[in-house]
Formats: structure tokens, C-alpha cells, sequence
């Protein structure tokens, strides 16, 4: 950046290095709804306007210049720090910078008395890195909780999560110095290839974090010079399920996939879709996301017993749901709240009417309880935990029950607005919800808060098997998705939009013949297809005369 940028302020000349600050470059005021953190990657000239120039083309920081335009509410910042240093005495030094960022980030959001306020981090390449150790450490931290708990998404520009083709992570990093570095140190390389930091298990003890958020992950289609694709799609994708991450290709090599210099880019269109469809996302899910505890009022999140399983992260990971993307609008209370005393007779009586193969296979999934309060925890230490506390509540006085029994029949009882039936058919439960049904739950409940059916939920999702269920049980597969209209800028959005949206290919091909859509259902649907670029959904949608006007 020259001289004369206006993203420079004059303190900033008197130290020509790089300098560690988290600072504000866009403020809404009291219209702030979110918080969005930029961090970047190694500074190869170790120069004051790194963290800006990582952003930056043509005198255009993206983040600045044409981001709020789209997002008017969101509160975004730079996060600044001496990446040389950091990365050059590895984890210890990763490890302080992470601490920094969280410390900074802490009293920024305290001072505005907004810990509730959701979080979206963006970073390049290694700064994908000092994001997933900041998470960590804030998982594990009670003073740094509800940063972890505000966290809603995590977008990466070339972040190497694992080694690529045939190259352990540590040396891929010391690919990327080489990339930005002319002469790098030997000993500095030799460093990033051996130490812990980088090791491919790091993936491992993210795991049990990310399943909390929301991810997307940009990676280079282009070579950087003779170097080739430095972070190829294989390392700069975490390997979550569809539903959680969303990965995308660019046009543009290591060093520049986060820069854009006009807002008229197709590569910086992609980006600039996703990310605002994201902020929305958070924005909308906020206030139910609070009501639901998930804030500083709740308490801490401890590190879990038992690590989740994730043996190969390249394989689809399916985790118990997705609270970030679909919180009901009420609290669910814990478990352990539920049993402290002796079930009602009515609770009891329904449990001891209810078929048990019907009751197996709603009741599969151990955590199905808990839904949104101990997501971020591991399936197996959550019932470990609540089994024992079963136990010790009824010992000597019933047989012990599943723990997921009596609270899947109270949250059904309690289930006058449809979220527990809506949030069971996102997450695939066809159990649940055939029991549900079976015991009288309105199938097309679509409540208050963002005008989903279950149905709705299961097409957004891709859960077929839901989806097939809900159709045979007479789910209305033309209801209209009210909270999709914004998103998409068409009136006649139905289920059948959700699924297109998403490239749902199968599901949509269940909708569609089980219903005979009206044409502007077909053109909304087709509208919410090319808004995504999904192009098999396009072609399909034709077949059926969606979009031929």
C-alpha cells in the first residue's frame, strides 16, 4: 500500500515493522449485529501494512471498501501481529499470538458490553492457524468462553488444515514460506517441517471445535510461479460434511486469493455471496441462539473427556446436528435439569405406551436431548456423563431408562411451535420424527421465528430419508419458506428452493415427484439455483419447465 493510504494511521510510520494491533476498520455504531476479525498469514517483508495489504488491490480493501455495502451492520476489524516471529519460534510463538488475539478481541467486545454479539473469523493462509489455536484455547479457557460460544463461522483463503498429495503438513508449510520468502532461513524451514504445531493431529484436536461452526473454505486453482499450487484442495479443506462446510474454488494463486481490487470480480463475487449469506445467517439465528443460553450467562464449556472421532477428515464427518446453522426459538433445558426428579405420571405412562422398536429407533442418537446446550461436547462423553447421573438420581427406585427417553417425550410435549420436529428433520433423525408424528405433531408447524417446515429443514439439508417420510405422511412440499425470500429475492420460494440452493440433486427429485409444482414455484427454485451456481440443479429444474421464461 502507498504512503498516502487512508488505512494507515501516523502512529503507524514510526515503527516501519510490523506491529501488533486489533483495530476497527469499519464502524457501525449501535448498529453493529456482528463482529468480523481478519487475520493474515506470514509478512514476508515484515512490513507495518501487512495485515492490511493481505486484503488489499488496487488500493481496494475488499473488507472495507465493498463488503459493508452488503452488510451495513457488521463491525469488522484487522488483527495485526509480527506473524515472522510467531511462526519462525513455532508453537510457542503461535501460541502467544493466539493468546493476543483472544485478549485483544475479549476487551474490544467487553468494552462494548456485547459478549453475546456472534463472530465470524476470516483468515489467509498460516492465519488459518492462529484462528483454529485461538478456538482451542478459548474452549479450553473460561475467561476466553464466550468468544467460542459468539463464534458462528470461520472462512479460510488457502489455509493448509493437513499435508497435501504426499507432503506431511509441516513441510507444506515451509512450501508457503518459500512462497513469500526469497531467501527464507533453513533453520526457520527445518523448524516448521518438525514442530508440533503443524502436525497433521492438530486436525484432530480442532475437531472438536469446529463441529460448532459454520466453514468455508476457499482454495487455489492457480500455481504460483514454478512453485505450483502451494495449499492444494485436499489441505485447504477441513473435510466437514456439506452442511457444515462450504468449498470453493478460485481463480487465483496463494499469495493473491484473498485480494480483489473491484467488486466486480466474479472470483470476489463468490466470496463476497458466501460470506454475506453467512453474516445473515448469524445475524437472523442470533436472538434464539442467546435465548437458547449460548452466551456468557451459561456455563463454561470444559475440554471434553474423550476426543471426537474423526480418523480421516478427508471422509464426510457427521456430527449430531448443527445449532449454528438451525437453533429452535426456545430453550431447550439440560438433561440433568429434567430428571432431578421422579418423571410425571403422564411423562411415565407415555413412555410405557410407546412401542419400543418405534422407541429404539427414534431414540438412536444418545444426545438427542441436547441438541443445542452440549453440542460443542463429544456424543460419547455426553452420555457417559448422563447415564451416570441417571444412576445416582434413581438408584434402587426404576429400571434405569435411556437417558434420551424421558427428555425426547418431555420436549415433545413442549413442542407447540414445532423446533424440536424442525430441528429433528434437519439432522436427519427419521426416528424421532416418525415418532413424533405418530404422536399427533403438526407436520407443517413452521412457528415464529423463521417460517421452516420440517420438511423445509429436511430439504435444506439433504436428508432424504426425512424427506421421503414427510412426503408419505402428507408434509406440504409447496409451503412457503418465508426467511428464503431475502436470500434469494423470490416470492415463491418452497422447499423445493432449499434443496436447489444447496445442490441437492436426490432430494430435489423426491420433491419434485411427489408434487407437480406450479411454474413460479419451478422459477423460484430455478432463481435460488443460479443464485448458487448450481447447475445441475439448473438442468434438472428444466427438465421439469422451471426457468425457460
Amino acid at each position: 500500500m502507498s504512503a498516502e493510504s487512508p488505512y494507515l494511521l501516523a502512529d503507524d510510520f514510526a515503527d516501519p515493522h510490523a506491529q501488533n494491533y486489533l483495530r476497527v476498520i469499519v464502524d457501525p455504531g449501535e448498529q453493529a449485529q456482528i463482529d468480523v476479525v481478519a487475520v493474515h498469514g506470514l509478512n514476508p517483508g515484515d512490513t507495518r501494512s501487512h495485515a492490511l495489504a493481505t486484503w488489499t488491490k488496487n488500493e481496494k480493501l475488499w473488507l472495507k471498501d465493498f463488503l459493508p455495502r452488503e452488510v451495513p451492520t457488521a463491525r469488522i476489524m484487522i488483527f495485526a501481529y509480527n506473524a515472522n516471529v510467531a511462526f519462525e519460534s513455532s508453537t510457542a510463538g503461535v501460541l502467544e499470538q493466539a493468546d493476543n488475539l483472544l485478549n485483544r478481541l475479549r476487551h474490544k467486545r467487553r468494552r462494548a458490553k456485547l459478549d453475546n454479539r456472534p463472530i465470524i473469523f476470516v483468515a489467509h493462509s498460516l492465519g488459518g492457524i492462529m484462528v483454529k489455536r485461538a478456538l482451542i484455547k478459548a474452549r479450553q479457557d473460561d475467561l476466553y468462553a464466550s468468544i467460542q460460544r459468539a463464534t458462528y463461522g470461520l472462512v479460510f483463503f488457502g489455509t493448509p488444515h493437513r499435508g497435501g498429495e504426499h507432503v506431511p503438513l509441516g513441510k507444506l508449510a515451509a512450501r508457503i514460506v518459500r512462497a513469500v520468502y526469497r531467501n527464507p532461513n533453513n533453520s526457520f524451514l527445518e523448524a516448521l517441517e518438525k514442530d508440533s504445531i503443524f502436525a497433521d493431529s492438530i486436525a484432530q484436536d480442532f475437531c472438536n471445535v469446529a463441529e460448532s461452526f459454520k466453514v468455508v473454505s476457499f482454495y487455489e486453482n492457480r500455481p504460483t510461479g514454478p512453485l505450483g499450487l502451494i495449499v492444494d484442495k485436499k489441505s485447504a479443506v477441513l473435510g466437514l460434511g456439506s452442511n457444515r462446510e462450504i468449498r470453493i474454488a478460485l481463480d487465483l494463486d496463494h499469495r493473491n486469493i484473498c485480494k480483489f481490487g473491484s467488486e466486480y470480480d466474479d472470483d470476489y463475487e463468490m466470496v463476497r455471496d458466501n460470506i454475506v449469506e453467512m453474516i445473515e445467517e448469524a445475524i437472523e439465528n442470533a436472538p434464539a441462539r442467546e435465548g437458547l443460553g449460548i452466551s456468557d450467562a451459561s456455563p463454561p464449556i470444559s475440554p471434553p473427556t474423550t476426543a471426537a472421532s474423526c480418523p480421516d477428515l478427508m471422509q464426510t464427518i457427521t456430527y449430531s446436528g448443527q445449532p449454528a446453522l438451525l437453533p429452535p426459538p426456545v430453550r431447550l433445558d439440560s438433561y440433568q435439569d429434567s430428571i432431578k426428579s421422579e418423571p410425571t405420571a403422564e411423562v411415565a405412562s407415555l413412555v410405557d405406551s410407546v412401542n419400543q422398536s418405534t422407541m429404539s429407533l427414534a431414540l438412536s442418537d444418545p444426545d438427542s436431548s441436547e441438541i443445542v446446550n452440549e453440542k460443542r461436547r463429544s456424543a460419547s462423553t455426553v452420555q457417559t456423563e448422563y447415564t451416570v447421573d441417571l444412576q445416582q438420581q434413581r438408584s434402587g427406585k426404576r429400571q434405569v431408562q435411556s437417558p434420551s427417553i424421558f427428555s425426547s417425550m418431555s420436549m415433545n410435549i413442549s413442542d407447540s411451535d414445532g423446533s424440536t420436529l424442525r430441528t429433528a428433520a434437519a439432522e436427519g433423525k427419521v426416528g424421532q420424527v416418525r415418532l413424533m408424528l405418530d404422536q399427533g405433531a403438526a407436520i407443517d408447524n413452521s412457528g415464529v421465528w423463521d417460517g421452516y417446515t420440517a420438511l423445509a429443514e429436511a430439504a435444506l439439508h439433504g436428508q432424504e430419508s426425512v424427506v421421503q417420510l414427510l412426503l408419505e405422511r402428507g408434509a406440504n412440499p409447496a409451503f412457503h419458506c418465508i426467511s428464503m425470500t431475502k436470500k434469494y429475492g423470490s416470492k415463491e420460494n418452497t422447499p423445493l428452493s432449499l434443496a436447489a440452493a444447496k445442490g441437492h440433486i436426490s432430494t430435489m427429485k423426491l420433491l419434485l415427484g411427489g408434487h407437480e409444482y406450479a411454474t413460479s414455484h419451478l422459477n423460484g427454485a430455478f432463481a435460488a439455483a443460479k443464485y448458487r451456481n448450481r447447475m445441475d440443479a439448473m438442468r434438472l429444474l428444466k427438465e421439469y419447465g422451471g426457468g425457460l421464461s
